[in-house]
């Protein structure tokens, strides 16, 4: 009888681990939303490592790490190429960014961040004195 009822209890919990890893898996993770220019890079892919928008190299921010996924907000830092107010492309440089991906919605059927915006702390800026851009 022990065994019985050993086994029933086991049986139950592989049935929960099962529908509960169903579950998880049935939403699809979200995507940046996909399209851009053809140099553009990072677009149509989860978590990506570097977002290129094409063009000069205020358009990039690589070596991306993504410390939030999947909720209202993508949030994630890496290195792009900061221009301070009233300076020329060729004055910028390297520096830390904080990218921000919002407005969660579907694209192509899947859900993906439709907006995006990246700032610089060091240079003074927040997320919300930051230039808007959107897919």
């Amino acid at each position: 009888m022990k065994r019985v009822l050993v086994a029933i209890v086991a049986g139950l919990a592989v049935a929960v681990i099962v529908v509960a890893t169903a579950s998880a898996g049935s939403r699809p993770t979200p995507i940046l939303i996909g399209g851009g220019p053809p140099s553009s890079r990072g677009f149509g892919t989860t978590k990506p490592g570097k977002i290129f928008l094409g063009g000069d190299p205020t358009g990039l921010v690589c070596a991306i790490h993504w410390t939030s996924w999947g909720g209202q907000f993508a949030i994630g830092t890496g290195t792009g190429f900061y221009v301070g107010p009233n300076q020329i492309t060729a004055a910028g440089h390297q520096a830390p960014a904080v990218v921000v991906l919002y407005h969660l919605a579907t694209w192509q059927g899947r859900p993906a961040y439709t907006k995006y915006r990246w700032y610089f702390p060091q240079g003074g800026s927040t997320y919300g004195g930051v230039t808007h851009c959107s897919a």
